[in-house]
């Protein structure tokens, strides 16, 4: 990923709490086509998908949803 999608605010985007996708996020995806779009939209969801692994390790660890519970 590149270092300018890390820090919150650059370039315009910012990275959400939890890999949430900001609208202006979702905007500057406008910004690009061909293989730039897939990369930028790609490295997207890889941060989406780390905070809900994130969000599920805190679950397990600390949550109160029995289900969650018995999944760990």
């Amino acid at each position: 990923m590149s270092q300018s999608r890390r820090r919150a605010g650059s370039n315009g985007r910012s990275d959400g709490a939890g890999g949430m996708m900001s609208e202006n996020d979702m905007t500057s995806l406008t910004n690009y086509s061909g293989a730039a779009f897939d990369r930028m939209f790609l490295e997207m969801m890889i941060q989406h998908h780390r905070g809900a692994v994130e969000m599920a390790q805190t679950e397990l660890r600390d949550g109160r949803y029995g289900p969650a519970e018995s999944n760990g």
